[in-house]
């Protein structure tokens, strides 16, 4: 590319499958092409989300409109800690909670208050 050149960007974005598709094509000034360049296209690129994405047929099937989700355990971990964040409980308490609750998933308390930390600097006020 080189002072002058035109860029012309074509965006599509689907927003509940939350991904951005996007092409690319750069065009000289006439008097800056090639024999090769006749059409006046220097370079064409296309660009995906999706491409920068690695989902598995599985993760694909779930984005699909018809798909019932249903909460694995980590979902229903995770939704256990928004409902103990009532504005009562201290986080220790929420921490031992979920550890007892979900203790499957955690071999430790630290690791379940790891979690907890998580989800509670993200969500909370």
């Amino acid at each position: 590319m080189v002072a002058g050149d035109c860029i012309r960007i074509q965006m599509h974005i689907a927003v509940p499958d939350i991904m951005v598709t996007w092409n690319v094509e750069v065009r000289g000034q006439a008097k800056d092409q090639s024999p090769a360049e006749a059409n006046g296209c220097k370079a064409r690129f296309s660009h995906s989300t999706l491409r920068g994405m690695l989902l598995s047929k599985e993760d694909l099937r779930k984005t699909q409109p018809q798909f019932t989700p249903k909460l694995s355990s980590w979902g229903l971990a995770r939704r256990s800690i928004l409902e103990l964040c009532d504005g009562k409980r201290p986080l220790v308490e929420i921490e031992q909670e979920v550890f007892r609750r979900h203790g499957d998933l955690f071999p430790s308390l630290g690791e379940a208050a790891g979690f907890v930390a998580e989800v509670v600097t993200r969500y909370s006020v």
